[in-house]
């Protein structure tokens, strides 16, 4: 009832209204998302399978039949790729209904940006310097590599690289790196992190890119 609509009283008439799905699958050219789709009961999520069938869907929904108008598109943004998360580090999300991925026609991975890329956001988004983004952007790349190795439980994000360069001002290099990188991966990756820091993180050279 939330995504899809209810019937209800109106006026004292019972009428079924439409919601924000239905409301935007009828409307030309809508781009619909659906976030984070596996932290929902994947019972919940049934309803759509008729929606996103590829074939002239149409579907009866509160006793009405509803199709999809020209140009619409749903996407769905997941960080468990539909299969939910055995590691633990999505808590909360289940594996989705093979019956609704199945209706997605491409899966698509999406990894980190590169380095000249998310050096240029780190830019436009937190207004440091060019150089000392692409020193973050170092550092954090290497760590993404360990992590892919197994030797770091996950990897920083753009989100820590741009908390890091914030509290650097404020705090310093090496206190800003404990706060907003270190202090946000699992206790069993903390070892790991400070030889990293240690090999990779020239302080002086980060003070002066500050400037």
């Amino acid at each position: 009832e939330d995504f899809m609509g209810a019937t209800g009283l109106v006026n004292g008439e019972t009428q079924f209204t439409p919601k924000a799905f239905l409301m935007a699958y009828t409307h030309p050219g809508a781009l619909i998302l659906l976030d984070e789709p596996t932290t929902t009961d994947p019972g919940e999520l049934a309803a759509l399978n008729g929606t996103l069938e590829r074939c002239n869907p149409r579907v009866n929904i509160g006793g009405q039949v509803w199709t999809r108008a020209p140009g619409v598109m749903v996407i769905a943004a997941d960080n468990t790729m539909t299969n939910g998360d055995a590691s633990g580090r999505y808590a909360g999300t289940r594996v989705m209904n093979s019956a609704l991925a199945d209706r997605f026609g491409f899966i698509v991975p999406v990894t980190w940006l590169p380095a000249d890329q998310e050096s240029d956001a780190l830019v436009r988004l937190t207004g440091c310097t060019p150089t000392l983004a692409d020193l973050v952007v170092q550092v954090l790349n290497f760590c993404r590599s360990k992590a892919a190795t197994g030797d770091l439980v996950d990897a920083p994000s753009i989100r820590s690289a741009m908390a890091w360069i914030e509290a650097m001002p404020a705090m310093g290099v090496r206190e800003a790196w404990d706060i907003a990188v270190a202090a946000r991966q699992p206790a069993e990756s903390a070892v790991q992190l400070e030889a990293i820091y240690t090999a990779q993180v020239n302080s002086h050279a980060f003070e002066q890119a500050m400037q």
